[in-house]
């Protein structure tokens, strides 16, 4: 901070350092130089001399001034942002859902061409081998739902790695997972012969499978930095070696890799 001082603020300085002088020299003569009294008496005076006497008088703040500010983020702003990352990821499920459904039904119905004029049974049962039929459209559904997420993650990434770690895709794939297990206990509910489903195997292969897709969603940003045609391919690779069926020149992986819904 620094204080202009004029005329007379200058002459009040100095009528009030000669009264503390003259004060404590009438206080020599009576006491002597007893104490140290008198020596912060003239340590005022002198500095009250000192600051009339400069052409500005200059105050500063007594921290340090080397310590830089930092910029800190604002909590309501990190909220916000984490806001739109949750409701992005509850758009894009219900897009993973809707791509992969509008595509199990094409392979179904692809299937079923190939099958046609086939009966299936189990154990001389026509009833159970419509079941087993069911759980395979069922299982060829859960693929797809995988696909839809390596797709759908690998165009929000734009080729960058570290997407797969923000909290996008985290709730994306969060979301994504609990789709996938309902699908697998629907799926294990109509299996021809009955058996006691096992939570925790069937979760860890889900995390397998959802843990596949995100190291196809880096590898595509990887090759897609070296300008490597069809970067894609790994997940179009697990996808078939999964679900046994050619996904490779369908126009929904082009539409889920490069359009984005509305």
């Amino acid at each position: 901070m620094r204080f202009e001082l004029n005329e007379y603020q200058r002459a009040a300085l100095f009528v009030a350092a000669t009264a503390i002088i003259c004060v404590q020299l009438a206080q020599f003569d009576d006491q002597g130089f007893d104490g140290y009294g008198w020596v912060f008496s003239l340590l005022v005076a002198g500095a009250l001399i000192v600051v009339g006497l400069a052409k500005n008088a200059r105050l500063e703040p007594l921290t340090n001034p080397s310590a830089p500010k930092v910029a800190i983020p604002y909590k309501e702003k990190l909220e916000v942002a984490h806001a739109d990352s949750r409701e992005n990821a509850e758009v894009l499920a219900v897009e993973v859902e809707q791509r992969a459904k509008k595509l199990a039904n094409v392979l179904v119905n692809e299937k079923d061409k190939m099958m046609k004029g086939l009966v299936h049974t189990i154990q001389g049962s026509e009833e159970l081998g419509k079941q087993f039929v069911e759980q395979l459209n069922m299982h060829i559904h859960e693929r797809c739902v995988c696909l839809m997420l390596g797709l759908v993650g690998m165009r929000r990434s734009k080729g960058n790695e570290m997407y797969i770690t923000g909290l996008e895709f985290r709730t994306l794939q969060e979301k994504t997972s609990k789709k996938l297990v309902e699908i697998a206990m629907a799926s294990h509910r109509i299996m021809p012969l009955p058996m006691e489903i096992n939570t925790e195997a069937l979760s860890k292969a889900i995390l397998d499978d959802t843990l596949q897709v995100r190291k196809t969603i880096t590898q595509y940003c990887i090759a897609r930095k070296s300008n490597t045609p069809d970067p894609e391919s790994s997940l179009l690779d697990w996808f078939e070696s999964k679900c046994g069926m050619k996904i490779r020149g369908n126009p929904q992986i082009a539409q889920a890799l490069y359009q984005e819904r509305a």
